[in-house]
């Protein structure tokens, strides 16, 4: 089976055996499972780099729109400078620029295990 990577354009501040979420825009990552294991990637834009820093599980997956990401869910978001509301906010528009209180986005969660 396939790994996913699951790409960030910021570091994972989440240490092993921790739980973290991450927000992504659209559906790509709605249909991974509970229990699937993902490679944690931080990249670089410009020059493009990739380089893979640690691996996690999924633990939940759903589906949402902006204002209905929970509080918990920020708290426990895996880049530290999203651990607020206007913080995550402007993570996601740096990553997806600017986008509409009406499109869906996934929350992921997943336990760090390297």
């Amino acid at each position: 089976m396939t790994v996913r990577t699951l790409h960030n354009l910021h570091t994972i501040d989440i240490a092993p055996d921790e739980v973290g979420s991450t927000v992504r825009k659209g559906r790509k990552w709605s249909g991974v499972k509970r229990g699937e294991d993902i490679e944690l990637c931080v990249c670089t834009k410009d020059p493009e780099t990739h380089e893979v820093v640690g691996y996690g599980t999924v633990e939940h997956v759903r589906l949402t729109y902006p204002r209905g990401i929970l509080a918990w869910e920020i708290a426990n978001e895996h880049a530290a400078e999203a651990r607020t509301y206007d913080g995550l906010l402007e993570g996601l528009e740096r990553a997806y620029g600017e986008f509409s209180e009406y499109e869906e986005f996934v929350v992921m969660h997943y336990r760090r295990t390297a």
